[in-house]
């Protein structure tokens, strides 16, 4: 009687431990493996890389090409458009950030003169010194400014992220 007694205890015992594990388990937030916590430069490094890598793609699409104004309203709307991509990527690798759901985009676009040496401003192509066909709109300087106030908190200090300033040349 006393054996039985002393397994019944055991038994109950380790229901209870596996109650109180699985509890603790439901309770406790998700956390994932590859979060990270970051400092403010980190965070600003990831965000200039991913904005500098929006801008390259959009230069490749066919909105991008024409006059120096068409540029800089598709330039802004693609931004616009898939710039939530980055802060995806950045609630995706860092704890420690505040990502608001808001971005501001200005995009500045001009035309490299420099270039239209082997043709007139009414072309849209010429032929360069190496005999390779080129369009005049390939040759912009863009810029472009992101601004977006994302909160990096390290041990307790809240830092917001400068705004972002990407410059490309397009040739």
């Amino acid at each position: 009687m006393n054996k039985r007694g002393q397994v019944s205890i055991f038994v109950i015992l380790g229901i209870v431990l596996v109650v109180i594990i699985a509890f603790v388990y439901l309770i406790k937030p998700i956390s994932f493996g590859g979060l990270q916590s970051a400092r403010t430069e980190d965070v600003q490094d990831y965000m200039e890389d991913c904005v500098k890598n929006l801008v390259e793609d959009s230069v490749g699409n066919e909105g991008f090409k024409g006059n120096v104004q068409n540029a800089e309203v598709f330039l802004v709307d693609y931004m616009n458009e898939n710039i939530n991509q980055c802060q995806e990527e950045v609630n995706e690798k860092f704890r420690n950030v505040e990502a608001p759901n808001e971005f501001s985009v200005n995009a500045n676009v001009e035309e490299v003169d420099d270039y239209r040496i082997y043709g007139s401003l009414e072309q849209d192509r010429y032929v360069d010194e190496n005999g390779n066909v080129v369009d005049f709109y390939a040759y912009k300087r863009a810029e472009v400014v992101v601004y977006y106030e994302a909160v990096v908190v390290v041990d307790g200090n809240r830092d917001v992220l400068k705004p972002i300033i990407v410059e490309h040349e397009f040739i």
